[in-house]
């Protein structure tokens, strides 16, 4: 593979971008959060040897440069999606009718893999929120697009503990349409 020497290596796994960055100068590591150890030698080693790191908004960019990264080798590419594919001539309570949702309240969503390469994304934390926002809006629901069956079952199991398991919704994976 270090034979064929392609012009730039890009990975989203920081221990592959650790061990490249040994050999190569050309590594690139995208980040889609912020390492919870970055003092360690680890991800010291790996900020000042990889040639670039591409996060997906400003405020990572900031933790990055805070932590010595040099901000001219940290790139602010956001995640992206065309609006045109998402629109929708229903209103929004057609919609919510229509996908069996409650017509009235409010409603917090997350869309998404509720894990990439094997890190939780967030979800047990937005849930975890909810509480909060249930306290004030009783009324209110979660849905949460994504996920394999067994991906969901953790979830499902602390929104049970926590109480407010009637008020989140688990759509599983849903095709494009």
């Amino acid at each position: 593979y270090l034979m064929f020497r392609p012009g730039v290596v890009y990975t989203r796994d920081p221990f592959a971008a650790f061990t490249l960055s040994l050999v190569r100068n050309d590594v690139f590591w995208e980040a889609h959060r912020f390492p919870a150890r970055p003092d360690g030698w680890f991800y010291r080693h790996l900020f000042r040897t990889v040639s670039g790191i591409i996060v997906i908004t400003r405020g990572l960019k900031e933790l990055f440069i805070e932590h010595g990264v040099p901000s001219e080798r940290v790139a602010v590419i956001p995640d992206a999606v065309d609006p045109k594919e998402f629109s929708i001539p229903q209103s929004p309570r057609q919609a919510r009718s229509m996908l069996g949702l409650p017509e009235h309240g409010l409603m917090v969503g997350y869309v998404g893999q509720l894990t990439t390469f094997g890190e939780e994304k967030g979800v047990g934390d937005l849930i975890r929120a909810f509480v909060a926002v249930q306290k004030r809006h009783p009324d209110a629901v979660l849905l949460i697009v994504g996920g394999a069956p067994g991906d969901i079952r953790p979830y499902r199991t602390l929104a049970d503990g926590l109480g407010i398991g009637g008020s989140v919704i688990f759509a599983g994976r849903q095709p494009h349409e």
